[in-house]
Parts: C-alpha cells; sequence; structure tokens
C-alpha cells in the first residue's frame, strides 16, 4: 500500500494562518452529535481559508492508515485521478495529487511536500503546481469524547475565483470529505452514525 500524508481539499481556495484553539462548548455539543463543523476565513477577493472539526470514535493510528494510504485517497477525495509517493525521507515526503474539475477548469496538478509527526500533526505546503498557494495542517488530540481532528488549509486558486463560490466549495465539499475520512478509518461511533458518513462518499465507493 502506497503511504503518504493526504492534503484533502484540493478544490478550496487560501489565507492566512487560522489560531489554533480548543472547540467551544457549542461547538464540542456540535461535534458530539456527530457533526462535522466548518468555518471559513475571508482575506482577500482571490483567496480564502477553512478549519474543519469532528470527533472520530477510533485510535489516532486508523486515522493515520487511511490518511497515508494512496489507495484510500481515491475514496474520499472527489475527482481524484492519480496520487502518486514521489520522495519519502523519514517524517518527509514529496506526493503528487491529481484532480478532475468540473469543466472548463484544467486539472488540478499539484506537488506538496508533507511533515508528520505521529500520531500529533501533519503540516503541508505546495512544492509546485497550477495553484498559487496550498498549506495548512492537520492536527490529531485525544478528548475525553474521542480523538479530536482539527484540519486547517488555506489556498490560493491560479485564476481567481469569486468569493461566493469559495464559500460554496468549502461548505459543500470539506464536511463529506471528512465523514468520509471518518467512515474509511471506522470512526464513526454508531451504525448509524457509520451509514451517514459512507452515504458522504464521492458516490459511496464501499
Amino acid at each position: 500500500m502506497k503511504r503518504w500524508w493526504t492534503t484533502l481539499i484540493l478544490f478550496l481556495p487560501a489565507a492566512a494562518a487560522l489560531a489554533v484553539e480548543a472547540p467551544t462548548p457549542e461547538v464540542m455539543q456540535s461535534l458530539r452529535a456527530g457533526e462535522v463543523v466548518v468555518r471559513s476565513i475571508n482575506e482577500d477577493d482571490a483567496a480564502g481559508a477553512a478549519r474543519v472539526m469532528a470527533l472520530f470514535q477510533s485510535p489516532a493510528e486508523d486515522l493515520w492508515n487511511v490518511l497515508l494510504s494512496c489507495e484510500q485517497a481515491f475514496l474520499y477525495v472527489k475527482g481524484m485521478t492519480a496520487c502518486e509517493v514521489l520522495e519519502s525521507d523519514g517524517p518527509i515526503s514529496r506526493v503528487q495529487h491529481v484532480v478532475k474539475r468540473p469543466w472548463p477548469l484544467s486539472p488540478l496538478d499539484i506537488v506538496f511536500e508533507a511533515k508528520y509527526d505521529p500520531y500529533s500533526t501533519i503540516d503541508f505546503r505546495l512544492l509546485d503546481g497550477n495553484m498559487d498557494r496550498f498549506e495548512g495542517q492537520w492536527r490529531f488530540s485525544e478528548t475525553e469524547h474521542g480523538l479530536l481532528l482539527d484540519y486547517e488549509v488555506h489556498i490560493k486558486p491560479r485564476v481567481p475565483a469569486p468569493r461566493f463560490l469559495i464559500r460554496h466549495s468549502i461548505r459543500r465539499q470539506l464536511p463529506n470529505l471528512i465523514a468520509c475520512l471518518r467512515a474509511l478509518s471506522e470512526g464513526s461511533g454508531s451504525p448509524e452514525q457509520q451509514t451517514t458518513d459512507q452515504a458522504r462518499c464521492p458516490e459511496s465507493r464501499f
């Protein structure tokens, strides 16, 4: 099995670093109910950012086994057509992703570097490709309610897009991707939630 770490969200837009902060009691209540909580951060007309949080009822290692698998990436990244680990040196990997986008946009083709600290953080940044910016971090922490996934991403498309389209993409795509990731890592916590998460995978490929 080809292992890497994943970018998750190759179709979003870009922003400045988001502050690391614990979920509020209200957000935690939503997370415990199985929701994937996402918020977008505005920067300028050509960029955007997002922070996504979700609880997983599975060991961190199980989630990492999905994130570090190119084979699994085809199941949760919508439009993925290629995933290749170009180079791997200890905790650093160089990975290429190609993701199909709606016509008339050309496929997203990027190479990124991932630095990971099992099972705590994954940092990634763009090295090459047809985007101006792609960087962010995955954070994993154990809580009394389960494993908290806290993901932030900053992306700037090479071709500027209207901000309302960027917001729509973030709000529509990210929660589905994270829910599918939770199903693949068997972290949904109940048969009912597993079925719900599974149905949010691209084409429900199970």
